[in-house]
């Protein structure tokens, strides 16, 4: 299964030097994916900088000519990526030298009778130093020199079974996914008409998931992001709102997309709560995404049923924890897996739809 990463670029030539570093230490066959660079009318990175790195990967540059935004940037690159997996990833993540590999690992269980769209999450590297960090990269894993996103310390407080959530579309960030050609094909690529600061990418994955493209989880693609100091600010915020007013115009008979009115963020309480201290901007994040999925699955008669017990099985085989739910109704199972038993971690994602199922991994 041949890949093309997409990355989207604007501005960043130190983080993005090392993001291309990490890529050419990858564990992959050279010759099975290429690298498509969509630089976002910056101007500041070219070919012949590509070429001074002597990278053994193929990498391929191509400009917008002018900043149009990263889903146009996106879409250049899917028009000339020649792999039938496309991975998207940002230009300021590092990433181990299993990257590509797991990626690809995933899809190969699944494809082609069916059709995924792979999340990966982001850790935030504490260190502020660009300078060699790709050979570092590894020490400050070891030493846990990072801290982990919001969407992990959810899946960690709900499940890390997205089948199970009627809201797993909108935690599809493009800095770490992956995608079968075929379904941007089918169904698109990134829609242009958002412009500034969000929401292109969860659209992307709505309209897939809409479509029957299954959104899972894979703890194994973790991605690194470099620090940088670009804020968060009031015109990002009012980008962010303009946006989410157009994704609900664009389905506005779609009741999951419809009741993103009653998220915080549609009338900038997003921008207010940045100023929270973390672990307060996080409870409440987490709060708002809970009651949003709450709501989903009131709304489509997805009752959180009232279970008389709840099980931790470790590591059960697919077939034992099917003839367990099969047969237990009124019990709730909690199974704790390791990261490496892919087999079962998409097994439970592609059959568990309701929470009689939480899926918890571990290293």
């Amino acid at each position: 299964m041949k890949c093309s990463i997409i990355i989207p670029y604007y501005n960043r030539r130190e983080h993005l030097a090392n993001t291309l570093m990490t890529l050419n230490r990858q564990d992959f066959d050279a010759n099975g994916f290429e690298v498509i660079l969509a630089e976002d009318g910056s101007h500041d990175f070219n070919q012949n900088m590509i070429d001074e790195m002597n990278l053994r990967i193929s990498v391929r540059y191509y400009n917008t000519m002018k900043n149009t935004g990263r889903g146009n940037a996106r879409n250049l690159g899917i028009l000339h990526a020649q792999g039938e997996l496309l991975i998207f990833l940002d230009s300021d993540m590092l990433v181990k030298p299993d990257y590509v590999s797991q990626h690809v690992k995933f899809h190969q269980k699944v494809f082609p009778d069916q059709m995924v769209l792979q999340i990966g999450l982001r850790n935030l590297l504490f260190d502020k130093t660009c300078e060699d960090l790709p050979n570092r990269l590894n020490k400050l894993i070891l030493a846990e020199d990072y801290c982990h996103e919001d969407r992990h310390h959810l899946f960690q407080l709900i499940s890390e079974n997205l089948g199970s959530l009627r809201s797993n579309w909108l935690y599809t960030y493009t800095n770490n996914i992956s995608i079968p050609k075929k379904a941007v094909e089918l169904f698109g690529g990134f829609d242009e008409n958002f412009k500034g600061w969000g929401l292109e990418d969860s659209e992307f994955g709505y309209r897939q998931n809409r479509n029957g493209v299954k959104i899972m989880y894979n703890p194994n693609i973790e991605a690194f992001h470099q620090y940088h100091d670009e804020q968060f600010t009031r015109d990002k915020a009012l980008e962010w709102d303009r946006n989410l007013k157009y994704f609900i115009g664009k389905y506005e008979n779609d009741f999951p997309v419809s009741v993103l009115r009653m998220l915080p963020e549609s009338d900038l309480k997003f921008h207010d709560m940045l100023s929270m201290p973390q672990e307060d901007y996080r409870k409440e994040t987490q709060k708002i995404h809970i009651n949003y999925e709450k709501i989903l699955r009131m709304v489509y008669d997805i009752s959180e049923r009232e279970f008389s017990r709840t099980l931790m099985v470790k590591e059960p085989s697919i077939h034992i924890l099917s003839k367990l739910v099969a047969a237990n109704s009124d019990t709730r199972y909690t199974v704790m897996c390791s990261r490496d038993n892919l087999d079962l971690i998409i097994w439970i994602q592609n059959h568990i739809n309701n929470s009689q199922v939480s899926l918890y991994t571990y290293a």
